[in-house]
Parts: C-alpha cells; sequence; structure tokens
C-alpha cells in the first residue's frame, strides 16, 4: 500500500444563523480522515461549477458529512413540517459535488446526512419523518444493526452479524418504496427494518452509513475510517498504474 497522503474531500456546513454565511466543520471528521492516514481537504460550497469539477477531479477519495435535512424538492417531494432544510448554498453545492464523486469512480463513504445525500443523488427519495427516532441533541442514543450477509464493505470490517450504533437522524433512505436505486444495496438495518448502511453494488467504493462513526469509540471510528482511506490509496495506485500503461502504449 503506498505510503503517500491520499485527498480525501469533505464538504462543509454553512451556519445558517450567521450573517456573513461562516462555513464550518466538525473537527471529528478532519480528525478521523487524518489519524487513518489521509489528507483532509475542505471544500466550502460554491455557486461554481468549474470549481466543483476541479474539486472532483483533484480529490482521491469523498467523505459527505452530517448537517440538517436536504430539501425534499430534490427528489420530488413536498416538504414535511418536521424537516429543518439545510440552507440553499449547501444543499445545491452537495447535489452537484455528489453527483461528480459518484461518476469519479473514486472511494466515496456518506455519514447520517451524507448517506441521504449520496441515496438522493443516486434517484432515491427519502421517509422525511419518522416519529419518535430522534434523540434530542443534548441525548445521544444507542441502538443495534443487522449487517447483511450480501454486505462486502461492512462484513469485512465488522464480521459479526450485529453492531452497537449512535443515532442522530429523524430521517431514513426509502428504500422499500418503488423506484429506489437499484445499484445500491441496503447492508445494514435497524431492529424496525429501518435502512441503516448501503453500499454500492459495483467495484467502486461507496458506503453510506446512517450513524455516526467520527463520534462513536475509538476502535469502531478506526475500523471504518482505516477501510475507507484504504480503499482510497488503492484507488490512487490504480489510476497511478492505469495512466502509466496509457503513456507506454502512447510511446510504442
Amino acid at each position: 500500500m503506498s505510503s503517500e497522503l491520499p485527498a480525501v474531500l469533505l464538504n462543509t456546513d454553512v451556519d445558517p444563523d450567521s450573517s456573513s454565511m461562516q462555513i464550518r466543520l466538525n473537527a471529528s471528521y478532519a480528525d478521523s480522515v487524518a489519524e487513518a492516514g489521509a489528507l483532509p481537504i475542505l471544500a466550502p460550497p460554491l455557486d461554481n461549477d468549474a470549481c466543483i469539477a476541479k474539486f472532483a477531479e483533484t480529490a482521491d477519495a469523498f467523505l459527505f458529512i452530517g448537517g440538517r435535512d436536504y430539501p425534499p424538492e430534490l427528489y420530488g417531494a413536498e416538504p414535511d413540517p418536521m424537516i429543518r432544510p439545510l440552507p440553499p448554498r449547501r444543499s445545491k453545492f452537495d447535489v452537484k459535488l455528489a453527483k461528480f464523486a459518484i461518476a469519479s469512480g473514486k472511494p466515496i463513504l456518506g455519514i447520517c446526512g451524507g448517506h441521504q445525500l449520496l441515496w438522493i443523488a443516486m434517484g432515491g427519495r427519502l421517509v422525511q419523518h419518522v416519529p419518535n427516532h430522534s434523540p434530542s441533541d443534548d441525548c445521544e442514543v444507542f441502538h443495534e444493526v443487522a449487517i447483511s450477509e450480501e454486505s462486502k464493505i461492512l462484513g469485512r470490517i465488522f464480521p459479526g452479524k450485529t453492531l452497537t450504533v449512535n443515532s442522530f437522524h429523524h430521517q431514513i433512505a426509502d428504500a422499500d418504496s418503488p423506484g429506489q436505486p437499484r445499484n445500491l444495496l441496503v447492508s445494514a438495518r435497524s431492529p424496525e427494518g429501518f435502512p441503516e448502511a448501503f453500499e454500492g453494488r459495483y467495484e467502486s467504493y461507496l458506503l453510506g452509513v446512517q450513524w455516526h462513526p467520527e463520534r462513536m469509540p475509538q476502535t469502531h471510528r478506526t475500523a471504518i475510517f482505516k477501510d475507507f482511506i484504504n480503499a482510497a490509496k488503492s484507488s490512487v495506485l490504480k489510476r497511478r498504474d492505469a495512466s502509466h500503461n496509457f503513456e507506454n502504449r502512447k510511446d510504442k
């Protein structure tokens, strides 16, 4: 495995209560990336397609963070009164960046709202509000999730069938209605049957988790981020080898 630090691009949040549009990020996201052996690079939410395309070209992998709720019009739904929408500046940027990231084939990890973002970007819908599901802001709750036998990523990281995770969300991916993304596998569910993780069905590394591994105990946090960063390192080597082989063919 390469000893170089792959560059992981993180989207960032916008303070909805700031008149000066301050950009922010919970430090635990960047810390988790750095601890796992990669370079975190923060992407401010810009209304600039050229910049978004360059972000995607430059990054070796992508981490999409949590936050408030993505606007339901992104998936053709009327807003539920219980949603707390993200600032438009962030939601518009995130969707564009997510689509570039998916098209790139580079490794992607989505956490909580980032998990939901990837689901939306791939054509899925959300259940906008699950009553009595979200904890209060000052109370962290935990529950078990069951890992699917079909899971390749979570099943490798956590060989057991169940996993204890935290919960901060009130929305879920609507995986059981018609028309949901066929190229995503729901790879973990809560005891109620709610989707808690999904993975890409194809070769590219794509993992979305509804919980917050960056807030979990160190062993859990390290396991997920190490696997993600190892995928980023492998991806860099594959692209480098492909480029080298292409150059050699041109020279002949």
